[in-house]
């Protein structure tokens, strides 16, 4: 559909409030009195209105209602074999009064879409801090009455750092998935789910998908809190593929942990700050929100509840996902930039020193008990004298 084209002929202010109209109601019959009461000509309305049932975006029709007052009860039938209304009883021929023509108007195609069920990933410190008011606000607050998978993966701070752990959590992940997936569909639930990651989880997650054992998985949306994905990962040729519908990469200026990230996690980039470059990505950026704001409970409820970020990402009609609120498209920045080869020797020393402090730690331990012994039992003197 060109909007754009409508708005050379037609007000862009009323073909604006008629779009978002459309692709983000909730309710398939569109009502023209809403926008002559917003200001708009009643005349320019219906010449929209009629162009947009000629491009077949909306379907008019013309129904019947009784003209007594007070009723204006529908009129779907024939009222020549009865011509009487079923509901306040007047007699059409009796009273000389015919029923009255009403313009309707309906949104074609696909209005919204339903969400089948969630998958929520945590971040590598945030175990269980969010699980319960996102499963709460979701299941039972918020609309989406569907299936909700919290997957809890092992805690290890120096795990993060060491790619073949990301490699070894992303496995299990997949198996978990491919097994909430068997029993969905024992229980008619034939759709791909939905899936929410905060932080290190979306690294765990695109490790999945890059990981060959997983061709198989199918996911509808996926929306990244916070990610640590790197700017320049193809999500496209994943969409392309059928393995996943869309992806929102939810963002912040003022996340700091975005500085931190490239440099202790490997494969890793900042994501949550400057966006994910390619087709079918949504970035939307914050500009006030922590690492942690997206799961703060006010914060769900704004970013769940009807017209919010993740509400419309997860509801609109995937050719109308660039009308999300706060879209925008991240600068082509080169990644992955000079330093970062120089972060694995960061890398390299935060786990290597810890174990080589450890190692000395143990040494200098077991030289001190066997101090202690050798002054209790005077081993060291009883070789002196046998010598």
């Amino acid at each position: 559909m060109d909007w754009d084209s409508l708005k050379e002929k037609h007000s862009k202010a009323l073909v604006d409030a008629v779009q978002e109209r459309i692709i983000k109601g909730t309710s398939r019959e569109i009502e023209t009195g809403a926008f002559t009461d917003a200001g708009f000509e009643i005349r320019k309305v219906m010449a929209l209105f009629r162009e947009l049932h000629q491009l077949g975006v909306v379907k008019q029709e013309i129904l019947l209602s009784c003209p007594a007052p007070n009723c204006g009860n529908p009129i779907d039938y024939d009222v020549n074999a009865n011509p009487e209304c079923s509901n306040c009883g007047l007699n059409f021929e009796e009273s000389g009064e015919r029923p009255t023509e009403v313009v309707k108007h309906f949104v074609l195609g696909q209005l919204s879409r339903d969400v089948p069920w969630l998958i929520a990933l945590h971040g590598f410190n945030t175990l269980g801090e969010w699980h319960r008011d996102f499963g709460w606000l979701v299941s039972n607050k918020i609309k989406y009455h569907v299936p909700i998978l919290m997957y809890q993966y092992p805690m290890s701070r120096h795990g993060v750092m060491i790619r073949s752990w990301h490699v070894k959590l992303a496995v299990e992940l997949g198996n978990s998935i491919r097994k909430a997936m068997k029993h969905a569909k024992s229980n008619g639930i034939t759709e791909a789910p939905d899936i929410v990651a905060h932080s290190f989880g979306s690294l765990v997650l695109v490790t999945l998908l890059d990981h060959p054992m997983f061709n198989d998985l199918r996911f509808g949306r996926i929306i990244l809190a916070g990610g640590v994905v790197p700017p320049n990962y193809n999500f496209s040729k994943h969409i392309k593929s059928g393995k996943c519908e869309a992806v929102l990469n939810h963002c912040s200026s003022k996340d700091l942990a975005m500085t931190v990230a490239p440099w202790l996690i490997p494969a890793s980039g900042p994501s949550g700050k400057v966006g994910i470059q390619g087709d079918g990505v949504v970035n939307v950026r914050e500009s006030e929100y922590g690492h942690g704001t997206y799961f703060e409970e006010g914060t769900l409820r704004k970013n769940l509840a009807s017209g919010g970020t993740w509400d419309q990402f997860l509801r609109l009609p995937t050719t109308y996902l660039h009308m999300v609120d706060g879209y925008f498209s991240p600068n082509a920045d080169k990644w992955p930039p000079f330093w970062l080869p120089f972060t694995s020797v960061v890398r390299g020393v935060l786990i290597v020193f810890p174990i080589i402090a450890l190692t000395l730690f143990l040494i200098d331990k077991v030289m001190k008990i066997w101090g202690a012994i050798d002054h209790i039992f005077g081993f060291s003197k009883k070789t002196s004298q046998r010598e």
